[in-house]
């Protein structure tokens, strides 16, 4: 029941959002003194996701199969992820922005207040506060969704080995209006990576780790190249 409610949850969230909205190209031409911001959200607890046809009694079976993977999950280190940040920044500094700097800590992205009734251009939550606190122009955003792995079920039966699966959405919001001057969802697909070899490695899990990481990078590689588009 916790699961079903995770993912309505989930839906209602994506289908209150923008799927996608690319960088302006006014936004590289214009003023490049604007002060940009970079911040991460805080890492959510990691999962070995399970889709398919299941049952209640199912779920609660393959979830108690796949335990000792959950705790593995947990412990591993996500860190590569920061790099995104300097890739944005280092971008940014050679399309001629010199003003970029990063939060000093993770967003608790839930801890924001909720703007009631946002159009689809405009934020859910409410980023005004950045402006004047940072001295910030813009914020960008780099959402982590979900990461761990995702297998197929039918019932209890696994159709399939668990793949590295590691999602996240980048936003940019202009801090004047609360609007997404960018706006990018990773996708399911765009998010999954096959594991090289056999996965089920305790206790250390060798080829999934290196699934995972390599998941890490797919989601660096396609959110910079979405934001940076324009630029070529």
């Amino acid at each position: 029941m916790k699961y079903l409610s995770l993912l309505f949850l989930s839906v209602i969230l994506v289908g209150c959002s923008a799927t996608r909205i690319q960088v302006d190209k006014e936004f590289w031409t214009k003023n490049k003194s604007d002060k940009i911001g970079i911040v991460i959200t805080q890492r959510p607890k990691a999962g070995a996701y399970k889709v398919g046809s299941q049952g209640l009694l199912d779920m609660a079976i393959n979830k108690a199969m796949a335990s000792t993977l959950e705790k593995f999950l947990n412990t591993f280190n996500i860190n590569d992820v920061n790099a995104i940040k300097d890739t944005f920044k280092i971008k940014l500094n050679a399309a001629g922005f010199t003003n970029v700097k990063f939060l000093e800590s993770d967003l608790n992205y839930d801890s924001l207040a909720d703007v009631k009734h946002a159009p689809k251009n405009m934020s859910g939550k409410d980023f005004k506060a950045f402006k004047d606190k940072y001295d910030l122009d813009y914020l960008i955003v780099i959402s982590l969704s979900k990461y761990g792995t995702i297998r197929s079920y039918y019932g209890f039966i696994p159709l399939g080995a668990p793949s590295a699966y590691f999602q996240t959405n980048g936003m940019m919001i202009n801090l004047s209006s609360n609007e997404y001057a960018w706006y990018r969802e990773m996708k399911e697909d765009e998010s999954i990576v096959k594991v090289d070899g056999d996965w089920d490695q305790e206790p250390d899990y060798p080829n999934l780790s290196k699934a995972i990481k390599s998941a890490i990078t797919s989601s660096r590689k396609l959110l910079t190249d979405d934001f940076f588009n324009q630029t070529k």
